[in-house]
């Protein structure tokens, strides 16, 4: 079945994707899926303070796409009050939260898809998927689950996607 086709038949969509009804959630409650790279164990969400931090669903704002406003989730020290900003870490956006003596890298696009997007297969190691192909886009709407394959469908086909460059670092490619 070719990609056009899947609009005559909505539910056999592989990217449909299911919102959870939560607005927010602790950080350390987030679930934790296969992944196609395994995270260390003493990098695990599971092991932040229960309480402390929470990745709300909208509300934030993102420096790298300061035009779309406050639409972004964003994470929460519900002690300090203090709301992080996010900040690039290999073309992708991530929170660095301090944590017991520590620093965890939360990265914004796979965490707020496990916390608000539906996960189809929990037991298949999923990515989450930029719809539009920009990494720094991490907005609800921009995110699905995908398989490798199905991550790199439109990979290579020339947009408004978010590329790195050696000479300037972090640009659209027009």
């Amino acid at each position: 079945m070719t990609r056009a086709q899947l609009f005559l038949f909505p539910d056999l969509d592989p990217f449909k994707t299911i919102m959870k009804n939560i607005d927010y959630i602790d950080v350390s409650e987030i679930p934790e899926f296969k992944n196609v790279l395994e995270t260390k164990p003493e990098r695990k969400l599971c092991n932040l303070s229960k309480g402390k931090f929470f990745l709300f669903r909208t509300g934030g704002s993102n420096r790298f796409i300061s035009e779309a406003g406050k639409v972004f989730p964003y994470i929460q020290n519900m002690e300090t009050k203090y709301v992080y900003s996010p900040t690039l870490i290999k073309t992708y956006v991530y929170v660095v939260l301090p944590d017991k003596s520590t620093t965890f890298a939360v990265n914004m696009s796979r965490q707020s898809a496990a916390a608000f997007i539906v996960h189809p297969n929990p037991d298949k190691p999923l990515i989450a998927d930029h719809i539009n192909k920009d990494r720094r886009d991490y907005r609800l709407k921009n995110l699905r689950w995908a398989s490798s394959s199905e991550n790199n469908i439109d990979a290579n086909k020339s947009g408004t996607g978010f590329y790195e460059d050696r000479i300037t670092r972090y640009s659209h490619k027009k």
